[in-house]
């Protein structure tokens, strides 16, 4: 087996672990291959056959079977597990996070169950030694996200201050700005995938920018930023935000974006970016998180 264990978490965070040790065994891997995949095609009465014009995935069908192992178990000890199971998979406690670790990586999908826990009566799948169960769900977005988060600092004061510390009569540098203005923002994933830009002001920074090399898009607030004050962007499809954080307040600040500007994406390989400001870039710092994402694992 591929896979070591399976982390199941539903929305009100009950959660089941399916491994090789354990009550809940693993009986054979989910299938984190093959998404089907929708093609367009156009043709017109002067030519042979068609010509492909788009591409789009599917949603992917996931099947969860494991078994409970109940040797030398108690009736009342079975009827906790079955509970357990019921519990977390609750179709009415959609979605559900696998998180999911093979031997050299970590991923997660969130997925909808289609088919809570089934359990055949069978003698062939329930006996003294074990009870087999199967799952259905159905994962609205194909693509597996690794559960590490990538972070990307452009901008960023780095600290000199270090011990022994010794104050020379000179006087001491106790910070230095990170010298340039562009970053490379490596994707190392399969397919293309959101981000999460946050804006950080050490002191006043009028309309804080970000600017794609490659493809000339960018993403700009009209907005003055108070010192402290931390603005998130996320750049997600269908988690789209833009929130501000000052002392401790948190509010929607989706109105201040920019007429022409992109909730960018990571392609995949290389990604340049440039940041900037109309006024006091020195005190603004900028950093990007994303987490990777995979057709098949």
């Amino acid at each position: 087996m591929r896979i070591k264990e399976i982390l199941c978490t539903n929305k009100n965070g009950d959660s089941l672990l399916i491994s090789k040790q354990g009550s809940f065994k693993l009986q054979e891997d989910i299938d984190t291959s093959g998404v089907k995949a929708n093609v367009t095609y156009v043709s017109n009465y002067q030519s042979h056959g068609a010509i492909p014009v788009a591409s789009r995935l599917d949603k992917r069908d996931l099947s969860l079977q494991f078994y409970i192992d109940v040797q030398d178990r108690s009736q009342e000890w079975i009827q906790d597990r079955r509970d357990e199971l019921f519990i977390v998979f609750n179709p009415v406690h959609n979605p559900l996070r696998l998180e999911i670790k093979t031997e050299v990586r970590s991923v997660f999908i969130d997925a909808n169950i289609e088919l809570s826990p089934s359990i055949n009566p069978d003698p062939e799948h329930t006996n003294e030694g074990w009870h087999n169960v199967l799952v259905q769900l159905t994962a609205g977005n194909p693509f597996f996200q690794s559960t590490e988060v990538n972070k990307v600092e452009i901008a960023v004061w780095n600290s000199l201050f270090e011990f022994p510390f010794e104050i020379p009569s000179e006087g001491l540098e106790m910070g230095q700005r990170s010298p340039s203005l562009i970053v490379n923002v490596l994707n190392n994933g399969q397919v293309e995938t959101g981000m999460i830009i946050k804006f950080k002001a050490i002191g006043s920074v009028l309309n804080p920018s970000l600017f794609n090399v490659n493809t000339r898009e960018y993403i700009k607030l009209n907005r003055l930023m108070s010192p402290g004050e931390t603005i998130t962007i996320n750049t997600n499809k269908s988690r789209k935000r833009i929130e501000s954080s000052l002392n401790g307040v948190k509010s929607n600040i989706f109105n201040t974006i920019e007429f022409g500007s992109k909730f960018m994406q990571l392609a995949t390989g290389d990604n340049l970016f440039r940041y900037d400001a109309d006024e006091n870039l020195e005190n603004l710092e900028v950093s990007i998180y994303f987490s990777t994402q995979y057709l098949g694992v």
